[in-house]
């Protein structure tokens, strides 16, 4: 499957088939010198998985950057924090980690343990302000 990039040039072909009856998808890809666009049911919603650890990211850095939250600040994990598939902190004997720490276990890991422990510590509301202010209208941490 190629798709049309623009008018003579076709873009490389994907290395899986898409249109598959099981498979769902979606994208936009935007040439920011030209604002040129092409994509494929762009307007589709989707369970995202990890997208929103991006947004979660972008508050934590922010909340440091301007004084709100301290990058040594220790968070606590509790079991409530737990679910399958938590990462790698499940592993990990210590109950207690900076900020920076769970913010790195995130970014390198995907870690849902440290996810829910830095979206505790910042507040789900705060995730819906910050993807609106970075022009994510529709991304959701849930």
């Amino acid at each position: 499957m190629t798709m049309d990039v623009a008018a003579g040039h076709r873009a490389a072909p994907i290395p899986v088939r898409l249109d598959a009856a099981d498979v769902t998808w979606s994208i936009l890809v935007r040439n920011l010198a030209t604002g040129e666009t092409f994509g494929h049911d762009p307007g589709r919603v989707l369970s995202t998985a990890s997208v929103g650890k991006i947004v979660l990211l972008a508050e934590v850095a922010c909340r440091i950057d301007d004084g709100r939250l301290a990058a040594d600040e220790l968070v606590h994990r509790t079991d409530a924090d737990a679910v399958a598939d938590s990462g790698l902190w499940q592993h990990l004997d210590v109950r207690s980690l900076t900020v920076r720490d769970a913010a790195v276990l995130v970014a390198a890991t995907s870690d849902n343990l440290a996810t829910n422990v830095l979206l505790r510590r910042v507040g789900v509301e705060a995730m819906d302000e910050t993807a609106r202010a970075l022009g994510l209208e529709d991304v959701r941490l849930h």
